[in-house]
This record gives C-alpha cells, structure tokens and sequence, in this order.
C-alpha cells in the first residue's frame, strides 16, 4: 500500500556570480565536456566561424551564455537565446 504523506520539494540554488565563474573556467579554458564550447562553430552553410573558447573573455562568456536561472525560470523571455 502506498503512504499518503504529503511530498515536500525543495530548491538549492548556487549564488550566480561564483557559478557563472565556475563554468566559465570549466567549460571555456579548461574545455571541458568532449569541447563542447571550444570547437570551431559552423554557420547554416558550412562555413567555419570562429573557435568559441578559450579565446573570449569571462565577460564575453557570461554574454553569450546568459545567466542559467534566468533562462530556466523564465524561458518565455529568453527562447531565442
């Protein structure tokens, strides 16, 4: 038989400027995750655009990849990013 206790959620967020750090030195110079962000980019047609990381600055990343708990709570608004 299953129990009928209520279920409880909770949330742990980390704070944003210490995570956005984090992935940029992970993701963008150290190149983490199979290169994800470090291989060269391509356009619609083939043509090769420039390498992501590690060549662009920590404020240059946190442009292009916006903040994760915007995104993710509010993703009306950030859909076309």
């Amino acid at each position: 038989a299953r129990s009928q206790r209520p279920c409880r959620y909770f949330t742990i967020m980390r704070e944003p400027i210490s995570r956005l750090i984090s992935e940029y030195n992970y993701f963008c110079l150290a190149c983490e995750e199979f290169d994800l962000f470090c291989k060269h980019q391509q356009q619609g047609g083939g043509a090769i655009m420039e390498t992501i990381c590690p060549n662009i600055s920590i404020v240059e990343w946190a442009r292009r990849t916006a903040n994760t708990y915007t995104r993710t709570f509010s993703p009306e608004r950030w859909s076309s990013f």
